[in-house]
């Protein structure tokens, strides 16, 4: 939904939408302190902590110790005028920040004064400043506009959506910037400088500008050279203020390189949206064109129907919640059919009925370019579905990668395809689309192939003539067979099918949204996550920011080369290690599976979290029971340890760095004296815990360090009758217990390894996931132990019936979970 972003106008959402929780304020600010000593940060991500004003010092303390920091975001807090105060002297002095993100900090005139006399400052350097959603008035856009006014001003990107600036604020803005503009442009002819200066992206939604503001702006950007992005949302304009716009526009249309125009949440009607299609028309710069939430009709959608084909640069286009009806819908499709440039397109909130959803199916039948449609608050009917569905399933040359509105999977199952698919996900299916015409193409490379125009399914009786130079959707009986073969050979490349496609940013969201709290450079120059989180879905993998290893105990992703398979010391000896799951038979019979259990998987990541369970299912996985010279947990033991055998375990561990470690088959004594019945700690109670209450799960601390500790340690009766029996074992190693008092090298203890030590790649998302998010440990934990069950229980395939049952997941079994979990889910 893009009706509530804050780039559009005054309706933002109070924060912005996180699918999990993130980091306390109190965990950042102490890696923040903590990360200060290395002076090296180059970008911070404090958004939405709770930050109050005396949390600016120490962020200022960053400004000032970090010369290479780059981007500083600290939107949806609470530092208000006095924390921003705290920070201008840092903003002043600081010679390398380029992004500043204040955007809903309640700041007011008071404060935004005190910032405009950091842009003064001949050391700022900022080219994005974001001050979205704060309480800013008339006396913030004079001192800005001041301060554009008397220093060159370095600024390229300006959010003020949101603020109350008034007329004559919006007036004083738009002229500071023109100003600017021009004698930049002046400098550059003197020095014979090509590179355009100025504020090229401009937001200025929500501004209550008025007839006299939208005055201002159409005389600015008549005389322009550099406003790329301009965003008008919410600002009350009705046909009368866009005719000035437009003729700005046609005014300087070879000199304007407008990118973008938003003009959500404003009053256009049919008229208005005449009027500017007509002066954008043939234009060689736009991509970009918003005007949802307006009333511009049926006649409006075929105004902007008439100049699709002749703009050839446009790939967005948003004409949601417009009242458009089944002709203005069926004229536009008409055209979206021909086009080969538009890649994403929202009609959401306009009904859509037969005959529109007939034209969206004759659309996508056609269409090869569009990635992104959007049909969310449509009111789709089953029937409407049906049309839809088999009009892109149809086209051999989709490239439709994201459909919103209603599943897929329960509708393209009536239409003959195979029966799997009613529970995968919308992005799975296309994926499965994608996959069985790339699988055809293949196959009939270098021969000549006929296509057969007609209507797939006979959908689109009374449809136009297929467009010219186009291929048609294939027919029914075609589409069918080719998606069975393609289902049938899924066994040999499943992952094609459920993994996540990596895909491009739109160009609506957020401009200074990203996922890494805290990144660091290198010692070669790249860019190192020492905080980072998980926030969404894992569509941009582990590492959001692209940014290698993790640091600080935030665990990165480690490249496949470096993990090697670890040998069972339980089964019988293993045949050699190969890549992967080779046997085709092995494979297909997982990949039908996975087809009929994907939902069970996706409903186990919808329950509530419970932290008993999560403590339960770390202590399964976590806990060394496979014994390294053949043993395993007793017989009888049960794999879940009740929340008894929780609650007696060693609570006292040390806090062990992450980036040290490296062996993960270290353990450490419980209160049980058994060898067999060893536990692990499930918390570190030296690390703070979060408010929820719920510990963070750290990795182990080394087994014979610890084992040193208990053996050499002197216990007081006194004190042992005072703890109850309990010991801290960072006490005892304060002690006296160290490394000289090791065991002797000739006498080797015993060795156990966890379940998890067999499953390294899992095993590497869970400990990163443990760190920062411990909703998502819970939900990979649950599907791993789903899968756990079915594999060793035969389910999936059938077990070796002349070998004992495996206790654990390992060899081929490990690897066809990591394949479901890592590859597929």
């Amino acid at each position: 939904a893009r009706y509530d972003d804050p780039r559009h106008g005054g309706v933002a959402a109070p924060f912005p939408r996180r699918s999990a929780k993130r980091p306390t304020r109190e965990s950042v600010l102490k890696r923040l302190s903590e990360a200060l000593m290395r002076r090296s940060l180059t970008k911070i991500d404090l958004s939405q902590r709770g930050l109050m004003a005396s949390d600016a010092k120490l962020v200022k303390m960053a400004l000032l110790q970090n010369e290479q920091l780059s981007v500083l975001k600290l939107g949806y807090n609470q530092l208000g005028d006095e924390g921003i105060k705290a920070l201008v002297p840092g903003i002043a002095s600081h010679k390398s920040l380029q992004s500043l993100d204040l955007g809903f900090n309640q700041i007011t005139d008071d404060g935004c004064k005190a910032l405009a006399q950091a842009l003064l400052s001949s050391s700022c350097c900022l080219r994005t400043l974001y001050l979205a959603g704060n309480h800013l008035g008339e006396e913030s856009a004079l001192a800005l506009s001041d301060a554009i006014r008397k220093k060159k001003c370095t600024l390229i990107r300006l959010h003020l959506t949101g603020n109350r600036l008034g007329p004559d604020g919006v007036k004083a803005m738009t002229e500071a910037i023109l100003e600017d503009e021009q004698r930049g442009r002046e400098e550059r002819i003197r020095e014979k400088q090509e590179q355009p200066t100025g504020i090229q992206e401009l937001f200025l939604g929500g501004t209550s500008m008025g007839a006299v503001g939208c005055q201002s702006v159409a005389k600015m950007i008549s005389q322009s050279r550099s406003i790329r992005i301009l965003s008008l949302a919410n600002c009350g304009i009705s046909d009368d203020e866009v005719t000035l716009l437009a003729a700005s526009i046609k005014e300087n249309r070879d000199a304007l390189p407008l990118e973008s125009l938003q003009l959500s949440f404003n009053a256009l009607t049919s008229k208005g949206t005449d009027i500017l299609t007509s002066a954008i028309w043939g234009s060689k710069v736009i991509k970009e064109l918003c005007l949802d939430n307006n009333e511009i009709g049926d006649r409006g959608a075929q105004h902007v129907a008439n100049i699709l084909p002749y703009i050839k640069t446009l790939e967005v286009l948003d004409v949601g919640f417009n009242s458009i009806k089944s002709h203005g819908m069926k004229a536009l499709m008409k055209v979206v059919a021909e086009t080969s440039h538009l890649v994403s397109l929202s009609v959401s909130g306009n009904p859509i009925d037969t005959g529109s959803a007939k034209a969206v199916a004759y659309a996508l039948a056609y269409n090869r370019s569009l990635k992104y449609l959007y049909l969310d608050h449509c009111d789709i009917q089953h029937e409407g579905q049906r049309h839809i569905v088999a009009g892109f399933v149809s086209n051999s040359g989709i490239a439709l990668r994201k459909l919103t509105g209603f599943r897929i999977g329960p509708v393209i199952v009536t239409i003959e395809m195979p029966g799997a698919l009613e529970h995968w996900t919308n992005e799975q299916v296309l994926n499965f689309i994608h996959l069985m015409w790339e699988k055809q193409s293949n196959q009939c490379a270098g021969e000549p192939q006929s296509v057969e125009e007609v209507d797939p399914l006979q959908f689109l009786p009374d449809g136009p003539a297929a467009p010219p130079n186009l291929k048609g959707p294939l027919d029914a009986t075609t589409v069918v067979e080719v998606a069975k073969r393609a289902f049938a050979s899924l066994g040999e490349n499943g992952h094609d099918v459920f993994s996540k496609r990596a895909t491009a940013n739109q160009a609506h969201n957020s401009p200074l949204m990203e996922d890494a709290i805290m990144v660091e450079s290198g010692m070669n120059g790249s860019q190192i996550a020492v905080l980072s989180e998980y926030t969404g879905s894992d569509e941009e993998g582990d590492d959001a920011l692209g940014m290698g290893t993790a640091l600080n105990g935030v665990k990165g992703k480690l490249p496949e080369a470096s993990l090697e398979k670890p040998k069972s010391f339980v089964a019988a000896p293993a045949e050699p290690a190969k890549s992967g799951v080779s046997d085709p038979e092995r494979k297909k019979r997982i990949v039908d599976w996975l087809c009929q259990n994907i939902q069970h998987l996706n409903e186990l990541s919808q329950l509530p979290f419970n932290s008993s369970e999560l403590g339960r299912l770390h202590q399964h996985y976590f806990t060394p029971v496979v014994n390294e010279r053949g043993g395993s947990a007793p017989v009888g033991a049960s794999p879940l340890p009740s929340t008894e055998t929780v609650g007696r375990i060693v609570n006292s561990v040390p806090e062990v760095s992450r980036a040290t470690g490296t062996d993960s088959s270290t353990i450490t004594p419980s209160t049980n004296s058994s060898v067999e019945q060893i536990m692990v700690p499930v918390s570190d109670p030296a690390f703070s815990p979060p408010p929820q209450g719920m510990p963070m799960l750290k990795r182990k601390v080394s087994y014979r360090f610890l084992g040193d500790a208990v053996l050499n340690h002197k216990t007081d009766p006194t004190e042992h009758h005072r703890s109850g029996g309990e010991h801290s074992v960072a006490r005892m190693i304060e002690d006296g217990a160290g490394v000289q008092a090791m065991p002797p090298k000739t006498k080797r203890a015993r060795r156990n390894k966890t379940r998890i030590s067999f499953l390294p790649r899992i095993k590497g998302k869970l400990e990163s996931y443990l760190d920062v998010c411990h909703e998502k440990a819970l939900i990979l934990m649950r599907q791993l132990r789903f899968v756990e069950r079915s594999l060793l229980e035969g389910r999936i395939n059938p077990s070796d019936s002349t070998h004992p049952s495996p206790s654990h997941l390992s060899g081929i079994l490990a690897e066809e979970a990591e394949m479901i979990l890592i590859d597929m889910v």
